[in-house]
């Protein structure tokens, strides 16, 4: 999806935030899927790689032009269990036993999607906020994260409201 929104350049994982949450809730209210989150752009079903979003900016300054993201979905795909992967993957298909109507499924993240995105735009950023915590499947778990300056591990206490992760070391 294209998208312009009236945001800071800081705010636009939030739109990240309002995806993953309105697929975690549409797989759930469809297909009885109960998904989680791993920090910051996953989406897993158990210990299982459901699929992920991607999202990439434009800006002027400290305001966005453009939005650009994109979800891939494992939807009616079945796993070969001959392939392999870095981690073990899922798909919709998968949990349920049976194919889904990929377009219902499409309509309904859309919809969702556009609820959630209005919430934003209209300055409720922490009702997103709290429904992507209560999905995240990394709260009390131990991490390692690698960046710039090498790799830290600890406890993961938080999400920032701009969806920073918060260690205890």
């Amino acid at each position: 999806m294209i998208l312009r929104p009236r945001l800071n350049v800081g705010d636009a994982f939030l739109v990240t935030m309002a995806l993953a949450v309105a697929v975690c809730d549409v797989l759930e209210a469809q297909a009885g899927i109960t998904a989680h989150i791993k920090w910051p752009n996953d989406l897993f079903v158990q210990e299982r790689k459901l699929g992920g979003i991607l999202t990439e900016i434009g800006h002027r300054s400290n305001a966005l032009e453009y939005l650009v993201t994109g979800l891939g979905l494992n939807v009616n795909w079945r796993p070969d269990e001959s392939m392999p992967t870095a981690y073990p993957v899922t798909s919709v298909r998968t949990e349920l036993g049976r194919p889904i109507v990929g377009e219902d499924l499409l309509l309904g993240i859309l919809k969702e999607f556009e609820d959630n995105y209005a919430l934003l735009i209209r300055g409720e950023r922490m009702l997103i906020h709290e429904r992507w915590t209560r999905r995240s499947m990394l709260l009390g778990r131990s991490v390692e994260v690698l960046g710039q300056q090498g790799s830290m591990t600890g406890g993961v206490t938080r999400f920032r409201e701009d969806g920073a992760l918060v260690l205890r070391r």
